[in-house]
């Protein structure tokens, strides 16, 4: 199984047989194709006759990923994976540094 890549985060599309990638134009095997969807998992999808059809597929999935809006990806990330509450998470870090230095403070006086 050999891969081909397009463009840097296209994808890419192969056939999962025995044939060498030279004769991929002649073997009767459908093509797949792997991208990254807009939550940034990987997918496959199979059931392509040309290596025109995948190559079009491929864009058109290129295209809807870098058309939509970040805010839209976000919140496809969280739909899937639940909120992180960036607030608490800026807190873990901060107060744990801000106790250090006010008892360093309180020693000094």
């Amino acid at each position: 199984m050999a891969t081909t890549n397009l463009i840097r985060g296209m994808g890419s599309f192969f056939k999962e047989c025995e044939h060498p990638e030279s004769r991929w134009s002649r073997c009767p095997h459908e093509y797949k194709i792997r991208h990254r969807n807009a939550a940034g998992k990987q997918t496959e999808e199979s059931g392509f006759a040309t290596q025109d059809k995948a190559k079009a597929r491929l864009a058109e999935v290129y295209q809807a990923r870098k058309n939509s809006p970040q805010s839209q990806r976000r919140a496809e990330r969280i739909q899937k994976y639940g909120a992180t509450d960036q607030a608490s998470l800026a807190d873990a870090t901060v107060r744990p540094i801000v106790a250090q230095r006010c008892a360093l403070q309180r020693a000094a006086c």
